[in-house]
């Protein structure tokens, strides 16, 4: 999944604001704010997420998480600000 971030942005959810279940790259230099009343924001569900050349301003349980003793739950963050 890619979620191009252009502009300015929000996200305001129950439950986890992203779902990664396969391989999510987010990019585009803007600004994504993301704001979950009960959960994380960015969940990792067995896959990676990167994120690239943008900003994420996180408001939750947890800013990002995933599931205990997965390997495959790997954030890579370049050029961004989280």
């Amino acid at each position: 999944m890619k979620i191009n971030v252009i502009g300015e942005n929000s996200v305001s959810v129950a439950l986890a604001c992203v779902w990664a279940e396969k391989a999510t790259t987010i990019s585009g230099g803007g600004k994504l704010y993301l704001k979950s009343n009960m959960q994380d924001c960015i969940h990792l569900q067995g896959a990676p997420v990167t994120i690239d050349n943008c900003s994420i301003y996180a408001e939750g349980n947890y800013g990002i998480m995933g599931v205990a003793n997965e390997s495959r739950q790997v954030v890579t963050v370049r050029d961004a600000y989280v």
